[in-house]
């Protein structure tokens, strides 16, 4: 009996290694990704569909004499053939027949512009290194081109601190002109949704107060080579006292990026600055509001702030 069972599921396991890998698992659909997990309305999509054949038999009247050609020599009839009883079928299709056109479907529409920056930023180096540096900053160029080509929804779903990381690298490399005494060469992020990198609470012009998400900045002076100059939570407050500046350089996004709602307060300013015209300071989301003590900017993502009431904020 042991060895019956032993034989039959030998026996199961033959035909199933000889089954087509079809037959065992559906093909990945390549139109799909994790940002387009399936098939909707807006991306056209419809699955083609296999066709049923015409069951319709020929009858004499399909016949030009209307009757049916002689086949019993044994020889295979072929249609035209006989010259004088032509096949001259009206047939048309009907629910008898069965017959169904075939649907080649509609292929997808939808256009991933997120996964190929991802697979750039994978395809990174994990190191800069005297040889590749100058391959490096332009990939990263290449990047933070197609990174600005994207909504904001988009843009909020691509993680760019490896971007900035091998950034900084690349400053280091080249060594740069001596900045200012007290000058911030890097970008400040105090948002755990943008990255569990957190800077440092206090340095040269800044202080961060965690526990009531308040950055004070005091004659605080930053330069940075791309991308955003501070990164806060939602919620934050920025004070300013003195003369501040941030200075972006050839790919920039956002002097200061809040991922939700900011207020601005104290008696002092801010100036971005950058080569391409970008932004100065954005509240992220599309419920964030952008405060000036009482006064509230409704809808400003990405929007540049310029003498407002009480505060400036220039550009």
């Amino acid at each position: 009996m042991k060895r019956r069972i032993l034989s039959i599921i030998t026996a199961l396991a033959l035909c199933l290694s000889l089954c087509p890998t079809w037959a065992l698992a559906a093909e990945a659909d390549p139109a799909l990704c994790k940002h387009h997990p399936e098939h909707t309305e807006d991306c056209g999509y419809t699955a083609p569909a296999e066709g049923q054949p015409c069951g319709h038999e020929h009858t004499a009247e399909c016949y030009a004499l209307e009757v049916l050609p002689d086949t019993e020599s044994g020889d295979d009839y072929e249609i035209g053939a006989d010259t004088e009883n032509l096949l001259d079928c009206q047939h048309t299709h009907d629910s008898e027949c069965g017959y169904v056109q075939a649907n080649p479907g509609q292929s997808c529409g939808y256009e991933c512009r997120i996964c190929p920056i991802e697979d750039l930023i994978a395809a990174l180096p994990d190191t800069v290194m005297e040889d590749n540096a100058d391959n490096v900053r332009a990939q990263l160029d290449h990047i933070l081109d197609l990174y600005r080509e994207l909504d904001e929804d988009e843009q909020e779903e691509i993680n760019l601190s490896r971007i900035y990381a091998l950034q900084g690298a690349l400053d280091a490399a080249n060594d740069p002109m001596p900045l200012a005494a007290g000058t911030v060469n890097k970008f400040l992020n105090f948002c755990t949704e943008y990255s569990s990198t957190i800077s440092p609470a206090e340095g040269s012009g800044y202080k961060w107060d965690d526990a009531t998400k308040t950055l004070t900045l005091t004659d605080f002076h930053q330069v940075v080579s791309v991308g955003f100059g501070i990164v806060l939570p939602d919620g934050s407050t920025l004070v300013l006292e003195g003369e501040n500046t941030i200075q972006l350089g050839d790919n920039p996004q956002i002097g200061v990026d809040c991922y939700g709602s900011l207020a601005l307060a104290g008696d002092g300013a801010l100036t971005v600055t950058s080569t391409p015209e970008y932004g100065a300071i954005s509240a992220r989301g599309r419920t964030a509001t952008l405060t000036f003590d009482n006064y509230i900017c409704k809808d400003l993502s990405y929007k540049r702030m310029e003498y407002t009431t009480q505060k400036i904020v220039r550009q």
